[in-house]
């Protein structure tokens, strides 16, 4: 049974049987009243000026339950114990829960103080608190929200985590769970474990452990215990909820970043586009002159590190070494930029020093076994006790076992006894073979598909000083935390992954941009953006183009600023493709990151236009010159605009018609034309005619083609086009003799040449006949879409 469905009926059966009235400990804000019953149940969420309690009758939650001895149980009595101090104790448990309880004009905080009687002490949950607002859930932030009230839950420290417990480790699911909807509204949650204790032993059924007899590191009384668990909750107007998290942050002393003195969660700075760029010592000031150009932020290096784990940088970009990022950081400085560097945040490359000559003890394990024989240095089947480490991590890509000072890459092991590690590459990654003893320890490393190993909880504060320590040294301001989640490999869930930012948030000694793979809640405080979206796959419509526009209400919600994720500029990449993605910018007012590479800028005969572009559209974009009415137009993909800049207060937006036909194969009696004719009308000005054409194919694997496509405009000019095209596969007239084709991931292939330009659109009536023939596949449909500049709309800044 899902566990809040749980907590809920056990909340339901003390609303019903309790035979007396109650009495309640009500805490106030100067907008919201929170009511707890003597039970330890939150009767109450209510609007302070309305008088209205959110929480739906029947379904009041714990303010606080506890997992001890394996077991789930629900408070029992809540007792004040001074001004601010109460005592929780539990059903079905000895364990009693000390907290201090402070209201506050914006928020009531909630601390645990002290714990008694906490040897089976697992977990404490913080809710759920169910609430009668589902309109609007923030599941990462932590706030739900209709059109009159907003209610919110802060975890004020890492080893509080917002959100449902269900994961042994402490991993939320990917977005968030500190809110969720429910059939009622929505409830907020929160968590703290234990970790002082072996939780690979506990018989609680309510968390799922994926990774049996794999070790996670017992944590310190300081860093483990629930003792100094946090959470705010707070009620407002939902106009106000984002400004009372800021001051929530300031109240509790958490991370509030500034940008020129302004939070970044309000700052226009904070969502400007950059470049990504493989900058060098040699080049930068070229490519510090291409992002100015195009009016970005910063230039940020999109692989800049040799080794992970002590970011040693690679040489062929700084010879220079330390010295030479340095002086790059300052060349942008002067220029008006931020500079950036990339990296995995907790991923170690076998070549560091974290590995190699001489492995790290902390490297992280997935299991050991014994030796079962001596082995020499020169033995290269090697018997083990046991296969469970091996088995640990089935999709390993390193087959890496540390025993003693070496490493041993293995090729296979024998599935039943005995247990043998066959094919040995003795003394891995420039480690020493040597002989080992009978008995001796063989541990299995935990490796990763980039193939790199991974630092346990200790050992991540070390990555964490080498990174700060080169941010201090060379002033670089901007930072990804690309693959985040790495940090799950600790065993600490969610918490290893806020400790790793928070540290490093509180090591780095200067205002430095970061951005995520993975956002958390505690997280959010600390990040400036979620940039999500690659540009590997195909061209600017085609990659990844669903999952950059779907992202958009997810980042809303929570209250973060719209990003659009990588596009690249390639040597084939035309004004169109960036007028498209920059339109798309513009409709959500997001910002960008765009991959800037010298050989493919140099050999653009287009570059200048597309900088010139870029930064003319997010110029207006970061001035809000775009009505509400624009922008819906602007998010919609199948709309193409051209912005075009008249002088420094003037702007013209020239948006696109389009007419979309269809053809189709066609099944007719012999000699009947298959060829499909269709009427369109140009309403505004003569223009080159424009063009898409593409065979569209519904099936995931795009298969089969079209030959002698024959398309005559005005019954009259026959298109010279190419005589066979793939399903999937797009040809593009711009007006000009020289088509483009793309294939079926909008990759620019090559261009054709018709011989001829096409006639010009002049203003009136119009037709199209199409015909062609199709192989290979029964359901590809020819669309040719038809594209017209439209009235121009002025746009005064």
């Amino acid at each position: 049974m899902n566990k809040i469905i749980q907590l809920l009926a056990i909340a339901i059966v003390f609303t019903l049987f309790s035979c007396q009235k109650e009495h309640s400990n009500v805490f106030d804000t100067n907008t919201f009243q929170i009511e707890i019953d003597q039970h330890g149940f939150v009767t109450g969420l209510v609007e302070t000026g309305s008088n209205k309690n959110f929480v739906p009758e029947g379904n009041k939650g714990p303010l606080v339950a506890v997992v001890s001895n394996g077991r789930l149980c629900m408070p029992l009595s809540f007792e004040a114990i001074d001004e601010t101090g109460y005592n929780l104790s539990f059903n079905q448990s000895d364990v009693q829960i000390k907290l201090e309880i402070e209201p506050k004009e914006t928020h009531i905080s909630f601390t645990v103080t002290g714990t008694s009687n906490d040897k089976n002490l697992e977990a404490i949950l913080w809710g759920p608190y169910p609430t009668a607002i589902g309109d609007t859930i923030g599941e990462n932030v932590g706030v739900v929200r209709n059109k009159d009230f907003a209610i919110g839950i802060q975890a004020l420290n890492p080893k509080t985590t917002a959100g449902r417990l269900d994961d042994i480790r402490g991993v939320t699911s990917y977005h968030g769970t500190a809110a969720e909807a429910t059939e009622f509204g929505s409830v907020l949650q929160a968590f703290a474990i234990d970790r002082t204790k072996d939780r690979t032993k506990s018989k609680w059924d309510g968390w799922e452990n994926k990774f049996l007899g794999r070790p996670i590191d017992i944590l310190s009384n300081r860093e483990g215990l629930v003792t100094g668990a946090a959470i705010a909750l707070f009620g407002c107007k939902p106009a106000n909820a984002l400004k009372t998290i800021g001051a929530i942050e300031t109240a509790e002393g958490l991370p509030h970043p500034e940008i020129n003195g302004e939070w970044v969660k309000v700052s226009k700075e904070t969502n400007r586009a950059y470049a990504i760029s493989p900058f060098s010592e040699e080049d930068v000031d070229e490519m510090i002159g291409y992002a100015k150009k195009a009016g970005l932020r910063s230039l940020y290096h999109e692989d800049p590190f040799n080794t992970w784990g002590h970011f040693e940088l690679k040489p062929e970009f700084f010879p220079s070494g330390v010295e030479g990022l340095k002086a790059c950081v300052e060349k942008a400085k002067e220029q008006g930029l931020n500079m950036g560097v990339h990296t995995l945040t907790n991923f170690i490359t076998p070549n560091d020093r974290f590995v190699s000559p001489v492995p790290d003890e902390r490297l992280v394990i997935t299991g050991k076994a014994q030796l079962t024989k001596d082995i020499t240095a020169t033995d290269f089947d090697i018997e083990i006790s046991d296969n469970q480490m091996i088995l640990n991590q089935k999709n390993s890509k390193m087959n890496t076992v540390r025993i003693g000072d070496e490493l041993i890459r293995y090729g296979t092991v024998s599935e039943e006894k005995p247990y043998i590690l066959y094919d040995c590459q003795r003394g891995a990654f420039n480690t020493q073979a040597s002989a080992h003893k009978k008995g001796d320890s063989a541990v299995k490393l935990l490796d990763f598909a980039y193939r790199t190993y991974y630092p346990n909880w200790e050992m991540q504060k070390d990555m964490v000083a080498n990174i700060s320590d080169l941010l201090n040294e060379t002033g670089v301001t901007q930072m990804g935390f690309d693959g985040h989640e790495g940090c799950f490999a600790t065993g600490q869930g969610d918490y290893a992954m806020d400790k790793y930012a928070l540290d490093w948030y509180n090591s780095v000694d200067h205002v430095t941009v970061n951005s995520s793979s993975r956002l958390k809640h505690f997280y959010w405080h600390i990040n400036h953006f979620i940039n999500w979206g690659e540009p590997w796959y195909g061209g600017f419509r085609e990659s990844q183009a669903d999952r950059r526009f779907k992202v958009q209400p997810f980042l809303e919600r929570n209250y973060l600023k719209n990003m659009l994720g990588w596009f690249m500029i390639t040597a084939t990449t035309i004004p169109a493709d960036i007028e498209w993605m920059m339109a798309r910018a513009a409709g959500y007012n997001a910002g960008f990151a765009m991959v800037l590479r010298r050989p493919e800028l140099e050999a653009n005969p287009f570059t200048d236009d597309l900088l010139d572009l870029i930064r003319v559209w997010e110029e207006a974009r970061l001035a809000g010159a775009f009505s509400n009415e624009q922008r819906e137009r602007l998010k919609d993909g199948n709309n193409e605009f051209h912005l075009e800049k008249i002088d420094q207060k003037t702007l013209v937006l020239h948006p696109f018609r389009t007419n979309s036909f269809e053809h189709q194969k066609k099944v007719l009696q012999p000699g009947e034309p298959t060829a499909s004719e269709w009427s369109f009308a140009n309403r505004s000005d003569e223009q080159p005619l424009q063009f898409r054409l593409t065979i569209k194919s519904e099936e995931k694997v795009k298969e089969g083609a079209i030959a002698k496509p024959d398309l005559e405009f005005d019954h009259s000019f026959k298109f010279n086009l190419p005589d066979n095209l793939d399903a999937g596969s797009s040809v593009v007239c711009n007006g000009s003799q020289n088509l483009r084709i793309y294939d079926a991931k909008g990759r620019f292939i090559k261009t054709y040449d018709m011989g001829r330009k096409p006639p010009m659109l002049r203003k009136g009536s119009h037709s199209l006949r199409f015909d062609c023939s199709f192989s290979g596949s029964d359901d590809l449909v020819v669309q040719i879409v038809i594209k017209q500049k439209g009235e121009a709309e002025t746009i005064t800044l």
